[in-house]
C-alpha cells in the first residue's frame, strides 16, 4: 500500500494519492515544527498565498548546489506572500547535521527536520531537490526540479527551463501553471527500511567488503566524493541511493566494454557483488555481528605513491565561486631542477577536491630544447600527468620512467566545479624519481582532430583521429578526451597484417569521470600501425548536459566547445636509455597524425 494511501487512513483524511497529477491534489491542513521549536501550518499565516517545500540531504551534491539558488529565491518571493521551507526526511540525517548545513549555505527561512518522514508522506517526495508548491487553498500546483541548471553529470551555466520560478510567476499573476510536474534529479529520501531477512547479507560480512575493494578510495573524509562510506551508519543512509547508482552502472565509475582489453586498474562490480548490495537493501540494510567485519584499511596519509621526492604546488591560491561555470585556469610551475630527473611515480593533488574536476599537466620546456614546447591549452602536446576522480596515480614500473628535462615549468590546467559554497584551492604534484637505471623512456601522446565541426541538433555525430606508428612500440594506458556533448569513444589498432583490434571502447561517456585505462600488460604494436579513435557526439536537446543545442560545436578548450583527444602512453620497443647512445639521442614521436571527418 502506498505510504501516503495509508497515512490518509491512519488520519481519517482523504486526499489523492502522488500518482495523481500536480493541480489536482487538495492536501491536508497539517502542522509542522521547525528547528527553532516553532510551529507551522499549512493554512497558516492569513496572509500567506503560497508555500514551497523544498526537500533536501546531508551530503548530497545536488542540495549542495541548488542551496544558494533557494536562499535568493526566498529573498526575492518572501515580500510577495511566498513563504519556503528547507525540508530533511532522511531517517539518518541528524538536527545538528542539519543544523550545521542551514548555517553553511545561509538557509534564511525555516529549516524541518521531517521526523519519520511525515512530511515526505504526505506530499509523496522521493528525492532530495524535489520541490512542491501548494496555494493557499492547499492545492497542489507544482513538483518536481527547481530548473535544469544541475543534473546527474552536468552543470549549465545557466537553467534552459525555470520551473519553480515560472509556477510561482503564474499563481502569483493568477494564471494557470503550465508545467505541473517534472522528474527530480537529487538523491533518493532514505527512509527507514524494513529489516526483513537480517541474518543473509549483512553489512559485516558482505557490504563492508565490497565497499573497500570498490568505494572508499574515493568515498573518504578528504578525498573526491562527497560523503563518507567507512562505516555501517554511512553505507545504511545511503543504501538505496547505493543500489541504484550500482544498478544503473553509474558507480564505480569504470565505463570500459569489458569486452576489449584487460586493465589493471578496473573498478567494476561483478554480477554477485551487485547482486548482494540489491539483496542486502532489500533486506533492510541489515548491521550484522560486528566480529565478521574485515580489518580496517590503512590509507596513506597525504600521499598514495609515498613520500615523494618533489612536491610542486600553483603559485597561488585560486578562488572558486559558489555558483556557475569558470573557465579553464592555468598556472605556471618552475620546477628549478639543476639537471635531467626520471620520474617513475606521479601523484596529483587536488588542493580542495570538492571543488577540482580534473587537472592535467604539462611540460613547458626550457628554450633550448626547440621542438618540444606543447600546445597545452588545446591538450596537444606536452602531457605530463593528470588528476581525474576516481583515478589512481601514475607508478612506472620494470625500467620504465617519464622525463622531467631541468629548466622545465610544469603547466597546471585546472579544471573547477562550483559546489554550492565559495571555495578556495592550491593544487600540488608529488613526483618520486627513480632510484636505478630507467631503460624505457615513458611517452604521452595525444591522436587529435582540431578540425571537428559538429552540427547544431545533430544526436549522433561522428568523426575520427589517426595515427600512424613509425616504430615498434608498447602501449601502456588510454585516457580518451571529450567534453559534454561527448557520447562514446573508441580506440581501434589497424595492423600492418590486414587486421584490426578494438583496444578499448567506452559505449556511454561520462564527462565527469575521465578514466585513464591501463593496460595489465604492455601490448605490442607492431611498426606500421594505424591507430584510429572514433568519437561520437550528441548536440540534440535530448542530452541533457548539452549547453546549447543550437551552436555548430568547434574544437576548443572549454567546456561548452568539444574535443577529440585520444591519449595514450607508450614506450618504444627498440629503445634502452641505459646505453649511451640512446641516452644522448634526439627524442623522437609515433609519426604525425592523420586527422578524418565524416560530417
Amino acid at each position: 500500500m502506498p505510504r501516503t494511501v495509508l497515512f490518509s487512513i491512519i488520519l481519517g483524511l482523504t486526499f489523492a494519492p502522488y500518482s495523481e497529477a500536480a493541480g489536482e491534489r487538495i492536501l491536508p491542513d497539517f502542522e509542522w515544527t521547525d528547528l527553532e521549536g516553532k510551529s507551522h501550518r499549512l493554512s497558516e499565516p492569513a496572509g500567506s498565498k503560497i508555500t514551497v517545500f523544498a526537500f533536501s540531504g546531508i551530503g548530497c551534491p545536488m542540495v549542495n548546489l541548488y542551496a544558494p539558488k533557494l536562499e535568493r529565491l526566498h529573498q526575492g518571493y518572501s515580500p510577495k506572500g511566498v513563504r519556503f521551507f528547507w525540508i530533511n526526511s532522511n531517517a539518518l540525517d541528524t538536527r545538528e547535521e542539519m543544523a550545521g548545513e542551514v548555517k553553511k549555505f545561509g538557509i534564511s527561512f525555516p529549516a524541518v527536520k521531517d521526523e519519520g518522514g511525515r512530511i515526505a508522506d504526505i506530499l509523496g517526495a522521493e528525492r532530495t531537490t524535489d520541490v512542491f508548491v501548494v496555494d493557499s487553498q492547499r492545492a497542489l500546483r507544482y513538483q518536481g526540479r527547481i530548473d535544469t541548471q544541475y543534473g546527474i553529470g552536468y552543470h549549465r551555466e545557466e537553467a534552459t527551463e525555470n520551473f519553480l520560478t515560472d509556477a510561482l510567476d503564474a499563481l502569483l499573476a493568477g494564471d494557470p501553471v503550465k508545467v505541473v510536474r517534472t522528474d527530480p534529479q537529487g538523491c533518493i529520501i532514505a527512509r527507514d527500511l524494513d529489516l526483513k531477512d537480517p541474518s543473509s547479507v549483512t553489512y559485516a560480512k558482505h557490504i563492508s567488503r565490497i565497499l573497500q575493494r570498490n568505494c572508499i578510495s574515493c568515498h573518504r573524509p578528504g578525498e573526491v566524493a562527497p560523503f563518507s562510506l567507512l562505516d555501517y551508519t554511512s553505507a545504511k543512509r545511503r543504501a538505496e541511493m547505493l543500489a541504484e547508482v550500482i544498478n544503473d552502472r553509474r558507480m564505480p565509475p569504470w565505463h570500459a566494454d569489458e569486452s576489449h582489453g584487460v586493465f589493471a586498474n578496473k573498478r567494476a562490480l561483478s554480477r554477485t557483488e551487485v547482486e548482494l548490495v540489491n539483496k542486502w537493501v532489500e533486506n533492510g540494510a541489515p548491521e550484522g555481528d560486528p566480529k565478521d567485519l574485515p580489518d580496517a584499511p590503512e590509507f596513506t596519509e597525504g600521499w598514495a605513491i609515498g613520500t615523494p621526492d618533489m612536491i610542486l604546488e600553483m603559485p597561488v591560491e585560486c578562488r572558486v565561486p559558489a555558483e556557475g561555470l569558470m573557465d579553464y585556469q592555468y598556472f605556471g610551475v618552475k620546477t628549478e631542477l639543476p639537471e635531467d630527473k626520471w620520474v617513475k611515480a606521479i601523484e596529483v593533488r587536488p588542493g580542495n577536491p570538492s571543488v577540482v574536476h580534473h587537472v592535467l599537466v604539462f611540460i613547458l620546456y626550457p628554450k633550448d630544447r626547440k621542438g618540444e614546447q606543447p600546445d597545452f591549452k588545446n591538450g596537444l602536446n606536452g602531457f605530463f600527468a593528470s588528476m581525474v576522480p576516481g583515478d589512481a596515480p601514475a607508478v612506472y614500473t620494470d625500467g620504465c620512467a617519464k622525463l622531467l628535462p631541468k629548466g622545465a615549468t610544469l603547466i597546471f590546467q585546472m579544471h573547477y566545479t562550483p559546489n554550492g559554497t565559495a571555495a578556495k584551492d592550491r593544487s600540488r604534484i608529488g613526483l618520486v624519481f627513480a632510484d636505478g637505471p630507467v631503460k624505457k623512456e615513458v611517452h604521452t601522446r595525444g591522436i587529435a582532430n582540431t578540425k571537428l565541426r559538429i552540427p547544431p541538433h545533430a544526436p549522433d555525430h561522428v568523426e575520427f583521429a589517426h595515427e600512424k606508428f613509425e616504430r615498434d612500440a608498447y602501449l601502456l594506458a588510454m585516457l580518451p578526451h571529450m567534453h559534454l556533448r561527448g557520447k562514446s569513444f573508441k580506440y581501434t589498432a589497424f595492423y600492418p597484417d590486414g587486421s584490426s583490434e578494438i583496444l578499448l571502447s567506452v559505449p556511454k561517456w561520462d564527462f565527469g569521470w575521465q578514466n585513464a585505462y591501463r593496460l595489465a600488460e604492455p601490448k605490442r604494436i607492431p611498426k606500421g600501425t594505424r591507430i584510429e579513435c572514433e568519437a561520437h557526439w550528441d548536440n540534440s536537446a535530448a542530452n541533457p548536459a548539452n549547453p546549447d543545442p543550437n551552436a555548430e560545436v568547434r574544437f576548443d578548450e572549454q567546456t561548452n566547445d568539444e574535443m577529440l583527444i585520444g591519449y595514450y602512453d607508450f614506450y618504444w620497443a627498440d629503445e634502452d636509455r641505459t646505453r649511451v647512445s640512446e641516452a644522448s639521442s634526439e627524442r623522437s614521436v609515433p609519426g604525425e597524425p592523420e586527422v578524418a571527418r565524416v560530417k
